[in-house]
């Protein structure tokens, strides 16, 4: 009875994960793992877009600033992630753009913390100020992801460049 609980008779190691955690091929079918996968590559992605755009931004004015805020950019990225659903759902698409805008600007808002000089003080409060001001821009991600999110998955349904 143990010996069905410790593994194979054989010696033969099952492939496990981190921490010895049965992989995740072994639990979801074919299609759910790639669906996963994509949905992890695309938030990891968001997170770097996030830190790269705040390592531009700097604590300066002028282009790196500029170029830092352009919010063409931040709009293409739930879109991209909705596009990047392959789902039927609207609602899949939507959540999607919610979920890489939100990842976005946690990250960007996390890296302005070590970037932007806010004076002598912790790092604890340079990361509280910083965090302090993405509430006014998660308020507009609220909305903006989830409509480009779901404009995303609605092209690539269709591939049409004309709205529904």
């Amino acid at each position: 009875m143990l010996v069905g609980l410790l593994g194979p008779r054989n010696g033969a190691r099952k492939a496990t994960g981190w921490a010895n955690l049965p992989v995740m091929e072994q639990n979801l079918p074919a299609g759910r793992l790639a669906a996963a996968r994509r949905f992890a590559l695309s938030i990891a992605s968001c997170i770097a877009f996030g830190i790269v755009m705040a390592w531009i931004k700097g604590n300066g004015a002028g282009l790196s600033d500029a170029v830092g805020n352009i919010s063409a950019l931040w709009l293409l990225l739930p879109f991209l992630a909705g596009a990047a659903a392959r789902s039927r759902h609207v609602l899949i698409g939507a959540l999607s753009g919610l979920l890489a805008t939100v990842a976005a600007l946690a990250a960007f808002y996390f890296a302005e913390s070590f970037v932007l000089d806010l004076g002598q003080h912790s790092w604890l409060t340079d990361l509280s100020l910083t965090m302090g001001t993405v509430v006014y821009y998660a308020e507009r991600g609220l909305v903006t992801g989830p409509v480009f999110g779901a404009l995303g998955l609605w092209w690539r349904q269709r591939r049409s460049v004309t709205p529904p």
